[in-house]
């Protein structure tokens, strides 16, 4: 496959499905459906809870998104139907459910929430239930021990290296910031990229053009995220793709 003439590059990327603040919240069955209808690619975000189900859901707590307290890993799967996402009637959804509505009908960009330095079980897990999917899907991580997992053991997925300078606060950056400043300094100037073997780079919006990314000439970059279509159109620029959110790019 020739990366640079995949959807990895060619698609528009809606960043946690392409939501809304009132019946398809972010990372939400509604929010998929939507960037379908569309014909945007999706973004979005997986983690194990306590069952050792994946679910679909970004944050490490649930009051955010359920207005309700405690922390999705404590979850099993018999909660989730629980947990209402925003005011709408959507509720968290397990990878199983994700694959299943998409159904190949969009390709899949797959974050993995996981900032241990051995993350094999929950690679593993994820891999377990996307294994047997035939649609379109991209690995990608902060975490470049899980990306080495695939590079070892499902090297078929496209693997994208997500990195950040992690430097000021924002609304997006803030709730995911690594308490280790090491992990910090080392995600943002890509030390550990021997270990992800990435196949493309997914870099914060606010921190290109960098020396660091200037230096993987050879792999597509793409970068998170524009909330507007001037941000869009100043990324296009610098990058060969962009993750979006809150509007519908003109390209």
């Amino acid at each position: 496959m020739d990366i640079f003439k995949s959807w990895i590059v060619e698609q528009p990327i809606a960043h946690r499905g392409f939501f809304d603040y009132d019946n398809a919240p972010e990372n939400s069955l509604n929010a998929f459906r939507r960037a379908i209808e569309h014909n945007y690619a999706v973004e979005l975000d997986v983690q194990i809870i306590s069952d050792g189900t994946p679910v679909v859901f970004h944050d490490d707590e649930l009051s955010r998104l359920t207005h309700k307290d405690g922390y999705v890993k404590n979850l099993k799967t018999e909660d989730l139907n629980q947990y209402n996402l925003g005011k709408s009637d959507q509720t968290i959804p397990t990878l199983k459910q994700v694959l299943e509505t998409i159904n190949g009908r969009t390709p899949i960009l797959l974050e993995i929430k996981n900032g241990a330095l051995k993350p094999q079980d929950d690679c593993q897990k994820i891999y377990d239930v996307i294994k047997d999917y035939t649609g379109e899907i991209a690995i990608q991580s902060f975490n470049p021990y899980a990306l080495e997992w695939f590079v070892n053991n499902a090297p078929k997925y496209p693997r994208g290296l997500l990195a950040s300078r992690w430097r000021k606060k924002n609304r997006d950056v803030e709730p995911d910031q690594p308490k280790s400043f090491f992990v910090r300094y080392s995600t943002g100037h890509l030390l550990l990229f021997k270990h992800a073997k990435p196949n493309f780079l997914n870099y914060e919006i606010r921190d290109l053009p960098n020396r660091f990314v200037r230096k993987h000439k050879d792999i597509p970059l793409l970068c998170w995220v524009a909330y507007n279509q001037e941000e869009y159109t100043n990324a296009m620029k610098k990058a060969d793709n962009i993750v979006f959110q809150d509007f519908e790019p003109k390209i």
